[in-house]
């Protein structure tokens, strides 16, 4: 079944215009990350045409709004800016982004910036001009941090942008264009406000470690505050990469969506995805991801293989694992995506990001800790009941567990660890249970 008749048959998501309002219960976001509209995808335009970089994508970009970020001046003017990397791109490119179907575009971002305030002050106008709405930057900072809203199948859809992202003179201040930059002691009430102000809430931030497969502790900190200050779901960028699926107070949260029409050196940003995410009147009811292969500014749907890398990618935080009713990826079945648990330890950055359960070999027991897990030592003749009555949301990372099997009171006998650990073993593999021994042994 192809992705858009796996979608229909799913969520029987509509399809409308901008500002429309529909009879369903349900609207339909298509969300991808990074835009760059010269270079590569620039070529492809000039030698081809308008249609040509969404040519294969454009079906599956069809939805009642559609999200990117547009990572580029949009300007013939301006002065470059001191840095590596300066993107630029001619206003009439963006009706590219038109015939893809793109309705709102994120501005807050490192490259908005690259040819100075006039280039930016461009950007702006040619956004407008070709009749996109923008989140994330502006004339001042009241316009860069100002709620956009879509009414879309009775529900107003609210997106707001931010970055953490340098150069520091790309910032929006009072009285001073430039983009929204994460204040994070604002950060609450703003998006508080916002919330206030629409059904639905959609958080957009550019920031975290260029190519790296993990968030960083700022997108971390800035998806979890916007989430508790009343944010819905948010959308990351600007890594290049797919980052982790995680969810956070029952919100979902994508730390960073990779590229899209933008073409990396690096290949392991090839692979992406479209995020077709459901909302309804209580929130975001579910996202299909289709992987996505960038193909040299041509985007189209990956193969079988770019399907299990954009998965592996998503799921490296085990949300997908644990919560699959909640997110799909087009092109594997329900038994491929089951059987693909993140690896243990070699997937997380540190001991702090182990969320499964967490067994230490005591010489009177063994400790549990995780998710629902009981206080104190758990006797040998109890430990099957005790994993057994832990709650699902303990097991992101699937039925894996890490041991400790060091004894950790002073004095402790450690014979009696060691004559402990081939009941544990047998306990665990009695229940179906992988366990990742620390030390290895």
């Amino acid at each position: 079944m192809g992705a858009l008749a796996l979608l229909a048959a799913f969520w029987l998501a509509p399809t409308c215009a901008q500002d429309a309002s529909t009879a369903a219960a349900q609207v339909t976001i298509a969300a991808v990350g990074d835009i760059r509209l010269n270079g590569p995808v620039g070529d492809i335009i000039r030698s081809s045409g308008m249609k040509a970089p969404s040519a294969g994508v454009r079906n599956l970009l069809k939805a009642d709004i559609v999200f990117g970020n547009l990572e580029t001046s949009v300007t013939s003017r301006g002065t470059k800016t001191a840095k590596t990397w300066n993107f630029r791109s001619p206003p009439a490119n963006l009706k590219a982004l038109k015939e893809a179907g793109f309705t709102i575009l994120n501005l807050a971002n490192n490259h908005v910036w690259d040819y100075g305030k006039e280039g930016f002050v461009d950007t702006l106008a040619a956004v407008k001009k070709h009749g996109f709405l923008y989140i994330g930057g502006g004339k001042d900072q009241a316009e860069a941090e100002k709620l956009r809203v879509i009414k879309a199948g009775g529900l107003r859809i609210g997106f707001i942008g931010y970055t953490s992202t340098f150069p520091e003179e790309g910032w929006a201040k009072k009285g001073k264009p430039g983009v929204n930059y994460a204040d994070f002691d604002r950060l609450p009430a703003v998006i508080s406000a916002a919330k206030r102000n629409c059904d639905i809430l959609v958080a957009s931030f550019h920031g975290g470690t260029e190519l790296s497969e993990q968030a960083n502790q700022i997108q971390e900190d800035f998806a979890h505050l916007a989430i508790t200050a009343g944010a819905d779901l948010v959308l990351g960028h600007h890594p290049h990469v797919l980052q982790p699926v995680e969810i956070y107070k029952d919100k979902p949260i994508i730390y960073s969506l990779g590229n899209f029409f933008f073409v990396s050196p690096a290949p392991e940003t090839q692979i992406t995805v479209i995020a077709r995410i459901a909302i309804n009147e209580h929130g975001v009811s579910g996202i299909e991801f289709i992987p996505v292969d960038t193909n040299g500014g041509r985007p189209k749907a990956a193969d079988h293989e770019g399907a299990k890398a954009a998965f592996e990618a998503l799921n490296r935080l085990g949300a997908l694992t644990q919560y699959p009713d909640r997110f799909k990826v087009d092109g594997l079945s329900a038994e491929e995506s089951a059987a693909m648990v993140p690896e243990p330890w070699t997937k997380v950055r540190d001991v702090k990001d182990w969320k499964n359960p967490f067994l230490t070999i005591h010489a009177g027991g063994v400790e549990i800790a995780g998710t629902g897990a009981p206080e104190g030592l758990v006797s040998l003749d109890d430990l099957e009941a005790a994993l057994s009555a832990l709650p699902a949301e303990a097991w992101p990372f699937g039925k894996v567990v890490a041991v400790v099997q060091n004894p950790v009171e002073p004095g402790a006998d450690p014979s009696l660890v060691k004559s402990a650990r081939p009941r544990v073993r047998a306990i665990l593999q009695r229940m179906g249970l992988k366990a990742d021994w620390w030390p290895a042994n």
